[in-house]
C-alpha cells in the first residue's frame, strides 16, 4: 500500500487493489503503531467510489502524516526487529 500511496495517492491504490486490502492494510497499520496513517486508510476508503477529486486530498494527508507521525515504512523495520521471531522459521 505505502509504494502505491505514495507513487499516486490513494487513486493509484485503489485503482491498483481496488479496495480488497483496505482490511489487511488497516491491521497491518495498527500493529506498527502507525494510527494516525491507518484513520487516513479508512477514511480514504469510505470514499472509494467517489470521484478523483474528493479522494485525492487523502494522500495528501497521508504524506503529512508520514511526516509529522513517522515513516510507515521505518515503523515497519522497528515492529520486525522488536518482534523477529514472528517472522523466522525455527530449525
Amino acid at each position: 500500500m505505502e509504494y502505491d500511496v505514495l507513487a499516486g495517492g490513494f487513486i493509484n491504490f485503489f485503482e491498483n487493489h481496488g479496495d480488497g486490502l483496505v482490511a489487511a492494510a488497516a491491521k497491518g497499520l495498527a500493529d506498527i503503531g502507525a494510527s494516525k496513517h491507518r484513520s487516513i486508510l479508512l477514511e480514504a476508503a469510505d470514499h472509494f467510489d467517489d470521484e478523483d477529486e474528493v479522494i485525492g486530498p487523502f494522500g495528501s494527508a497521508y504524506y503529512a502524516a508520514c511526516r509529522s507521525d513517522g515513516d510507515p515504512r521505518e515503523m515497519l523495520a522497528s515492529y520486525i526487529l522488536a518482534n523477529f521471531d514472528l517472522f523466522t522459521v525455527s530449525r
